[in-house]
């Protein structure tokens, strides 16, 4: 449901289009390498794969998409992680 509303929302925007949804970090991992976006935005924790997870793989591919991580999560650690796997933003 927030996934929905939240491609719902950016897509009012007229400079943003979005390219794709996914519903674990296995999928969202094919869909940036397929599209290629100038921004990738996550959860940080997604099943299959988490977005610290894609991140750091997307690092290592050397991708140019940027990653941002949006997250209700709070635990210790996770800004520092994202960081060190290549996000651009954390929220």
């Amino acid at each position: 449901m927030i996934l929905g509303a939240l491609a719902s929302l950016l897509e009012i925007e007229g400079d943003i289009t979005v390219v794709g949804r996914s519903r674990n970090g296995a999928e969202a991992l094919t869909a940036v390498l397929t599209h290629k976006p100038d921004i990738f935005l996550t959860d940080i924790e997604m099943p299959e794969m988490s977005g610290l997870d894609v991140a750091a793989e997307l690092k290592r591919r050397r991708s140019t998409t940027r990653v941002i991580i949006l997250t209700t999560f709070a635990r210790a650690g996770y800004l520092r992680r994202a960081l060190d796997a290549g996000a651009s933003g954390y929220l």
